[in-house]
């Protein structure tokens, strides 16, 4: 994923973050002025660049910047300044997951997390980003008084390569530590088949994508994603 030009502004202009130190891009400057600055305060903070592997060479810090805001614009529903021909990098998603929960897991779960990428964008989408756990838990509220919340052993309700695969986006979720207190009590939907502890973190607009009007009937009157998807 790409922006389809560098010399035209985004809506927002050209912005990046350093998670690490909580640096932010100068507002409204260039995309060459924003990838110089970036250079500039990564060669400033040298114990940080060895301890991270930040790149300090302008194409790649340019591919960087490129690519934090073809994600952020597709987020945001700009598609018309975006190619979007590949998901985005296990890296990108990695570093701004840890930029919004710094304590969220170990480096080897992380690791982990970059093997089960593929997993990842299948189970959220290719922004690979989870809502917000105030979202997540209000969603698992609802579900857990569903009378489509279909308990017991979820392996029950799929074939063998479906189970494979949220067995992986399950271990993904455990070393994220995306958890809400309704976890235990949660099994799979018999509206949509989905896992119940997997699907309150995914974001709307991936799951409108996979829900056509069939599925939509289906569900419970009051299910969270009718109503969010009317709001």
């Amino acid at each position: 994923m790409r922006l389809k030009s560098r010399n035209a502004f985004a809506p927002g202009g050209f912005q990046f973050t350093q998670p690490e130190t909580g640096w932010n891009a100068p507002k409204w400057q260039s995309f060459d002025v924003v990838v110089k600055e970036l250079i500039k305060h990564r060669k400033g903070n040298p114990h940080l660049v060895k301890k991270h592997d930040w790149s300090l060479d302008y194409d790649t810090v340019a591919n960087e910047i490129d690519e934090y805001n073809a994600v952020r614009c597709r987020n945001a529903g700009y598609f018309d300044f975006i190619a979007q021909d590949s998901p985005p990098s296990p890296k990108l998603f990695l570093s701004r997951f840890q930029a919004q929960k710094p304590a969220a897991a170990a480096a080897g779960s992380m690791k982990r997390v970059a093997a089960g990428i593929g997993a990842l964008y299948e189970w959220l989408g290719s922004g690979a980003n989870p809502v917000s756990k105030e979202k997540a838990e209000s969603r698992a509220g609802t579900c857990v008084t569903c009378p489509m919340n279909g308990k017991g052993d979820w392996t029950r309700f799929f074939t063998g390569p479906a189970v494979e695969m949220i067995k992986k986006q399950l271990a993904i979720k455990h070393d994220l530590r995306l958890e809400t207190s309704h976890d235990a009590e949660l099994g799979v939907c018999e509206a949509c088949m989905c896992q119940l502890t997997l699907k309150p973190w995914v974001p709307l607009e991936t799951i409108l994508h996979h829900t056509n009007d069939d599925m939509k009937k289906r569900l419970h009157p009051k299910c969270w994603i009718l109503s969010e998807s009317k709001q």
